[in-house]
């Protein structure tokens, strides 16, 4: 199923886009959909592995099942003062 994810920050940086299109598994969760962003950028491992899933104004967990068409923030880590 596709999943589109909205990007951020050093995310929309290193992915080259505000946003990708994914083809995960039907019975995808969160989880998977992480494992699925890693694969593209191997190098962002530990960015995305801290960075938060929103749908809507909500954030989801790892373990929220996701559906076709579905559209997810992707929001890394922010610092400030």
């Amino acid at each position: 199923m596709k999943i589109k994810v909205l990007l951020f920050a050093a995310l929309k940086d290193q992915f080259a886009s505000s946003q990708i299109e994914l083809d995960v598994p039907a019975s995808a969760t969160v989880a998977d959909l992480r494992r699925s962003l890693v694969t593209e950028q191997p190098a962002l491992e530990d960015l995305l592995s801290r960075s938060g899933f929103g749908l809507g104004d909500e954030f989801v967990e790892d373990d929220f099942a996701l559906s076709e068409g579905m559209e997810l923030a992707c929001i890394p880590p922010v610092s400030g003062g």
